[in-house]
């Protein structure tokens, strides 16, 4: 499956060019128009696309000898580099934000059961996209190119073998000035998540607690404290560019409290995170004639609201020596039926007052780490979460992305 390029989004049709070598051939498959094939290289066309449209183009190959396999596909842009690993405008939009965290790039919600570095997705592997995430050379390749931290979520099943090899890949190839942010699986507090029932079931097993969800928390600090045990260990040379994070449910402090309380989880860990979104109950009974202006007025007020539940997190992290830190942050609207109603409250002005107002507050009062979700991301009945819709979509279409690019400009 191949990404869509940025301007067939843009409103522009796209010629794309894909090169391979070996004795197979290659077809192209999708929305691909204009197809036109040469030796071992085919062009197609790109249609314009509307912003969310279903655009998919992908490869198929096909190899009859063994000994000779279709190998190095390479599919981008006529007359882009072939030298470039990621496309400019990319880097270009990514560039400046200080932190990058891998979280889907990784796969980490996913929790497949078994996780070993034998199996894992290598940089020159056809999909990137598998349940295993993507390579993790790559990651470290993209924080390089632009100068950022990297943050990691480590999954919940990796054996010993794999964590103490992801930590020693990124030892060794991340610049040595930079930080890396770790941290166990994502959100195993979130039921939502598989990992949230194992953490949940291997506590009780254990004798945890009897409480399922107590049992869950402490399961989740003694599965962190080992990991980060391994990553310390590695990083023994350096250990202040290594910042060990346990990330807990913002509009439940408690867990917090139970995650660091437990055992010697607060001795071996340098952080707290919680995701302060706002906003998650904006539409609940709304009506696609409500007025957007009233929505935004009381998106600000959902927003302003939500500190309280802030600070309770950022006092446990106070009690127990800890930063504090966002591993997500951003707006939650969501609707499944009202999406139109979605996406003129992201597209709405008046969003940029309010994450200027969001990220503002967040800087005079906790002044550490934000991780806005996410940089780039379609509007659809599951969430509005990206700063921006598309690839190349422009700066003034765009409020959310312009507030935080205000906001690092003033770093």
């Amino acid at each position: 499956m191949l990404t869509q390029p940025a301007a067939a989004l843009a409103g522009g049709n796209v010629k794309i060019r894909c090169t391979w070598i070996g004795s197979g051939k290659l077809d192209v498959k999708g929305k691909a128009a204009n197809i036109v094939k040469g030796d071992h290289s085919a062009e197609f066309d790109w249609p314009v696309l509307a912003p969310s449209a279903n655009g998919k183009v992908w490869v198929e190959l096909r190899t009859p000898d063994a000994n000779d396999p279709v190998r190095n596909v390479d599919c981008r842009e006529k007359g882009a580099s072939t030298s470039d690993l990621f496309a400019s405008e990319f880097i270009d939009s990514i560039r400046g934000y200080g932190v990058l965290r891998f979280l889907d790039w990784g796969q980490a919600n996913n929790n497949p059961d078994s996780v070993t570095w034998a199996a894992r997705t290598l940089p020159g592997s056809a999909d990137q996209g598998t349940v295993n995430g993507a390579a993790i050379e790559t990651m470290v390749a993209l924080a390089k190119q632009v100068d950022a931290d990297m943050w990691l979520n480590v999954p919940w099943n990796a054996d010993e073998d794999y964590v103490r090899r992801m930590a020693q890949t990124v030892h060794d190839t991340l610049p040595a000035n930079r930080s890396v942010y770790v941290e166990m699986s994502n959100e195993v507090w979130n039921g939502a998540f598989p990992v949230a029932d194992q953490a949940a079931s291997e506590g009780l097993a254990e004798g945890l607690s009897t409480n399922t969800f107590q049992a869950q928390m402490r399961r989740y600090a003694e599965k962190s404290v080992w990991m980060l045990k391994i990553w310390s260990q590695v990083f023994a040379d350096r250990p202040g560019k290594l910042v060990r994070v346990v990330s807990t449910q913002n509009g439940n402090s408690w867990t917090a409290e139970q995650v660091l309380a437990f055992k010697d989880t607060a001795s071996n860990v340098d952080a707290l995170a919680t995701a302060p979104y706002f906003g998650r109950k904006l539409l609940d009974g709304a009506k696609a004639t409500d007025s957007v202006d009233m929505l935004m007025t009381q998106l600000g007020k959902q927003m302003n609201d939500g500190w309280a539940d802030v600070q309770e997190n950022a006092d446990v992290a106070k009690k127990y020596g800890k930063r504090y830190l966002a591993y997500e942050a951003g707006q939650h609207v969501i609707s499944t039926t009202l999406v139109d109603l979605l996406s003129s409250v992201n597209r709405n002005p008046r969003m940029y007052d309010i994450y200027t107002s969001y990220l503002s507050t967040w800087r005079q009062r906790y002044g550490d780490v934000m991780m806005l979700y996410s940089a780039t991301g379609f509007i659809s009945k599951s969430g509005a979460w990206g700063l921006r819709e598309y690839s190349g979509q422009p700066m003034d279409q765009t409020p959310k992305r312009r507030a935080a690019m205000a906001m690092l400009s003033q770093n």
